[in-house]
C-alpha cells in the first residue's frame, strides 16, 4: 500500500515541476529555498492578525531561554506547564514598544492592534519569579490561549 502523501507535498512537487520548465536552474533553486523556508508567525486568536514573527522576536521561557532550546537544562524542578511565552525587551516588535512607551515603561496590558483583544501583559516594575522561585522571567508576557502558534 503506498504511503499517504500530504496535499502540501503534492503541491510542492507540482510547483517544482513548473519551475523546472519555466525558470533557469539557478533561479528555480533560489525560489524553492525561499518557499521552503518557514517563518513562524504568531497571530491573534480572534482576528488572525500577525502580531510578530519568531525570527524577529524570539519567544522565551520563564527562565529567559529560547523555547525548545535547552529548556530542560535549568535547575527548575517545577512540573507546572507554562501557559505563556515571554519576549525580551530588546527584541520586542515595534507596536509593543509603542504601547510600553505610552505606559512609561511601568506595567500594563497588551492588546491586539486590530481587534483590541487582550493578548498579554508587561511589567517592568516588579520582578516576579517563575514557579520554581529561582528565575525572573522577561517582563513581556503573552498568553498562549490568546494567540495562534503553529505547530513545530
Amino acid at each position: 500500500m503506498p504511503a499517504k502523501v500530504s496535499f502540501r507535498e503534492t503541491r510542492l512537487r507540482h510547483y517544482i515541476a513548473l519551475l523546472k520548465i519555466y525558470l533557469p536552474r539557478s533561479r528555480a533553486i533560489l525560489v524553492i529555498k525561499l518557499r521552503c523556508t518557514q517563518i513562524t508567525e504568531i497571530k491573534c486568536k480572534r482576528c488572525r492578525t500577525m502580531l510578530f514573527t519568531e525570527e524577529a522576536s524570539p519567544s522565551l521561557t520563564a527562565h529567559g531561554q529560547a523555547i525548545g532550546v535547552g529548556a530542560r537544562n535549568t535547575r527548575c524542578n517545577s512540573d507546572v506547564p507554562e501557559d505563556c511565552l515571554f519576549l525580551a525587551e530588546d527584541s520586542m516588535p515595534d507596536w509593543i514598544h509603542e504601547v510600553v512607551d505610552r505606559e512609561n515603561w511601568t506595567k500594563g496590558k497588551l492588546h491586539c492592534p486590530l481587534c483590541h483583544a487582550r493578548i498579554g501583559t508587561f511589567d517592568f516594575v516588579s520582578s516576579k519569579k517563575c514557579h520554581c522561585g529561582e528565575y525572573v522571567p522577561p517582563p513581556i508576557r503573552i498568553t498562549y490561549s490568546k494567540i495562534d502558534v503553529p505547530h513545530r
